[in-house]
C-alpha cells in the first residue's frame, strides 16, 4: 500500500471509529451497502482483490457471480468493522449479539482453567476481532500477533484493538518471546493465518493452491506443547454472530521439525477452509494470497 493510499485509508477508519458508535447498527449496514456498491462500479482495489481471492474459494463461478460475491464481501467486512466499534468493549457481552457454540467454548473454558496454553487462530472470515472481544469480555486474557505494518491505518486498529484490553504484539522476536512465555503460563495467543507475511516463504496448500502462508504459530505449537484450536465468528441471517472453536489439535511430531511444520500446517489450513465456505463472502481478504502483489489483480 502506498502511503498516499495508507493515508486515505486511515482518514476513512477515523471517521469509521468516530460515527460507528454515535449511529443506528441498521443505518451502518446501509451505509456499508452503498459504499460497496461505489466500490464496485469503481473496480476499487479492494474490490478487485476481493474477486480475485474469492474466485479461487469458489471456482467455477461465473463473471457475474464474482462481480455481486465481491460486493457483498466488501459489504459484509464494512459491517464486520462497524459492529467492532458499535460494540466495543463489554457491550458486545451486554448487546447479547453472539451465541457462541456450546462444546468448544466448554472445551476453551476448560483448557485455560487447567493453565493449558492454547492457540486460538482464524482466518479472516465472519468478524474475528468482535469474538476476541466477546472472549475477553468474559474474563479470559489473550495476545494477538498481527503483522508488523507499520502504516498509520493498521496503527489506529491496534490502538482500538489494545482499548478494549486485548494485547496486540506486532511479529517480531520480542513479541514471539512474550507469546512463548504466555502460552507456558497457560495463557491465550491468538493470529490470523490467511495472509502472508512473506511472499518468499515456502508455499503450502491453501484451497488447492500453493500460498505462501506463515508458519510460526505451528512453531510455536510445536515448541511449547500447546493445541491449536481454528476459531470463526461468523455473522447469520438476523445480525447475529455465531462464534465456533473447532476441535483443539495436538501438533503431530516425528523428529523432522521442517517437515512437522509443514504438515501441521496443513491439517490446520484444512479447518481454516472450512470455516471460510461456511461463509465465502464474509472472507474479508484484501491482500493477495496466492500471487505477489504486483499480478494483476483481475482473474
Amino acid at each position: 500500500m502506498t502511503t498516499g493510499n495508507s493515508d486515505r485509508t486511515a482518514r476513512w477508519i477515523r471517521l469509521g471509529m468516530m460515527l460507528a458508535p454515535r449511529i443506528p447498527r441498521g443505518l451502518g449496514f446501509w451505509l456499508a451497502r452503498q459504499a460497496a456498491r461505489v466500490l464496485r462500479r469503481r473496480s476499487s482495489a479492494a474490490y478487485s482483490m476481493l474477486r480475485t481471492n474469492l474466485a479461487v474459494v469458489l471456482p467455477g463461478t461465473s463473471e457475474r457471480q464474482r462481480d455481486a460475491m465481491a460486493e457483498d464481501a466488501l459489504y459484509e467486512l464494512a459491517c464486520s468493522y462497524f459492529d467492532m466499534v458499535h460494540f466495543a468493549g463489554d457491550k458486545v457481552f451486554r448487546a447479547g449479539l453472539i451465541t457462541v457454540e456450546p462444546t468448544g467454548w466448554k472445551r476453551l473454558q476448560d483448557a485455560i482453567e487447567a493453565k493449558q496454553g492454547l492457540l486460538v487462530v482464524a482466518g479472516h472470515v465472519g468478524n474475528f476481532d468482535l469474538g476476541i472481544q466477546w472472549v475477553v469480555a468474559h474474563g479470559m486474557d489473550a495476545q494477538i500477533l498481527s503483522l508488523p505494518d507499520e502504516s498509520r491505518a493498521q496503527q489506529l486498529m491496534t490502538e482500538f484493538r489494545e482499548k478494549s484490553s486485548v494485547v496486540v504484539t506486532p511479529t517480531s522476536v520480542s513479541a514471539l518471546r512474550t507469546a512463548l512465555r504466555r502460552l507456558r503460563n497457560g495463557g491465550i495467543v491468538a493470529t490470523g493465518v490467511d495472509r502472508p507475511m512473506d511472499y518468499a516463504d515456502p508455499p503450502v496448500v491453501f484451497f488447492g493452491r500453493p500460498a505462501p502462508l506463515p508458519t510460526g504459530h505451528v512453531r510455536l505449537a510445536l515448541q511449547t506443547g500447546a493445541p491449536i484450536v481454528v476459531a470463526s465468528c461468523i455473522r447469520q441471517a438476523d445480525r447475529s454472530y455465531y462464534l465456533k472453536f473447532w476441535p483443539p489439535l495436538e501438533m503431530q511430531s516425528t523428529g523432522n521439525r521442517e517437515q512437522d511444520v509443514a504438515s501441521n500446517v496443513r491439517r490446520v489450513l484444512a479447518l481454516v477452509e472450512e470455516s471460510i465456505q461456511e461463509a465465502p463472502t464474509q472472507w474479508g481478504m484484501l491482500h493477495p494470497v496466492w500471487t505477489p502483489p504486483q499480478a494483476n489483480l483481475r482473474d
